[in-house]
């Protein structure tokens, strides 16, 4: 017999000495440095690279993109059946908020390399555990980052009834793949910024006459004051020769490499870049629409995974009674329908694709048909000799007769089959 969630005693906070973050800029020696503490055998410590993607994260095109590949999944609605049906007792937690921030940080897990969850369904609360202080390859909880030798095991009371780990050990994330990318292309507008302040406005050249006094003094400060383009001041006689950038190439190519680098970013996150930029036709469109579709169908098989593995063994340390047959599944597109949804869906495929059976409508609407009247036939093989018996051939006067229907709770829902599938 399960025991009681009132039973189980709460969950002991990890011992974390908050530290700040190293908010100063960051360069690609900041990136080869966060790679090798974090992969040191003996020693991995995770604050560095873990500050580095806070940093990256402050570039907008990167973070939409992440955004993206997780809304695939948060967006997704989530339920838990035992046999096919709602479990209740936990299907109930599967539209609460502490459920959706469960799965973010699911998701994020490699995009980020792991993340240490605490989920408590008695509270209905979901934390992450700063990613700075833990550890994956040594199953720590780090007080202080730096200090790998006092770190607690997350993997055993009494931490273990609420806490659990997504994600594998050594993996850097891909916000490690996509940081040089960041930060090049943060260099990369710091000159082309540079080159439009060089360029991007034509220069003023001032004349003045070095015999009167005073007379450099006074255009000198007539340019500062006019306008804030560039500006030089040169004695009469003087001569400045200044070359056009007009038509030429260096703009285009700052323009070049930061499209480049983005397109970069993209394909990391979302192995493909069509449906986030202008593609060159549908064709190709389609076969990247593709790449992302099989990219989010495995974040699901893995969400799925780890929910029906990890965090069913939290249910049942946290006293709930969890059927053996009982897991968490995405729903799938028609469960998401209204049933007048899903009836126009189907009446389409009828109509477009191929003839559906009135069995398929019995069992999937819960309604039954008059077994007397004959299968629905198709408009296109109806013969003259057919039509002289309209009773074998369902017609707006002689619709195919609903006799028994379940309360769908929709209104008209028998009125529309008759009309909308026989008329």
């Amino acid at each position: 017999m399960a025991e009681s969630p009132k039973q189980v005693t709460e969950q002991t906070k990890f011992p974390i000495k908050v530290i700040p973050r190293d908010q100063t800029a960051k360069t690609l020696d900041d990136w080869l440095m966060a790679r090798n503490a974090s992969q040191s055998i003996y020693q991995p410590i995770h604050k560095p690279r873990i500050d580095l993607f806070e940093n990256i994260l402050l570039d907008g095109h990167a973070a939409m993109i992440i955004e993206q590949r997780i809304l695939q999944i948060t967006n997704i609605s989530y339920s838990f059946t035992v046999d096919g049906k709602p479990y209740e007792p936990i299907n109930q937690f599967c539209d609460k908020l502490f459920f959706y921030e469960l799965l973010q940080y699911i998701q994020e897990a490699p995009i980020w390399g792991s993340s240490l969850i605490e989920v408590d369904f008695r509270q209905q609360t979901t934390s992450l555990v700063s990613r700075q202080h833990v550890v994956p390859e040594l199953n720590a909880v780090l007080p202080d980052p730096y200090n790998t030798s006092s770190g607690v095991d997350f993997t055993k009371p009494p931490y273990d009834r609420t806490t659990f780990l997504a994600g594998k050990s050594w993996d850097l994330g891909l916000l490690f793949k996509i940081a040089p990318y960041v930060l090049y292309k943060r260099g990369n507008l710091q000159d082309w910024a540079t080159f439009n302040e060089l360029f991007g406005m034509p220069s003023r050249i001032y004349l003045y006459d070095p015999l009167v006094p005073g007379n450099y003094e006074e255009v000198s400060k007539q340019a500062a004051q006019t306008g804030a383009n560039s500006w030089a001041v040169l004695p009469i006689g003087s001569d400045m020769k200044q070359e056009s950038v007009a038509g030429k190439s260096g703009n285009d190519t700052y323009k070049v490499f930061f499209d480049t680098l983005n397109s970069e970013i993209t394909k990391a996150i979302l192995g493909q870049t069509m449906t986030t930029e202008n593609g060159s036709s549908k064709s190709q469109a389609e076969v990247h629409a593709e790449t992302e579709d099989a990219i989010n169908a495995n974040d699901r098989r893995r969400v799925e995974a780890i929910l029906n593995e990890k965090v069913v063994a939290l249910l049942r340390k946290q006293g709930f009674d969890v059927p053996e047959k009982g897991r968490f599944h995405a729903r799938d597109e028609d469960e998401e329908l209204s049933p007048k949804e899903q009836l126009e869906r189907d009446i389409m495929l009828h109509e477009k694709v191929a003839k559906l059976p009135l069995k398929y409508f019995e069992e999937k609407y819960d309604v039954q048909f008059d077994p007397n009247q004959p299968e629905p036939n198709d408009p296109k093989e109806t013969t003259d000799t057919e039509e002289e018996t309209p009773a074998k051939t369902p017609t707006k006067n002689n619709p195919k007769k609903v006799i028994k229907a379940a309360e769908k709770g929709a209104k008209g829902f028998v009125d529309w089959i008759e009309k909308s599938f026989f008329a």
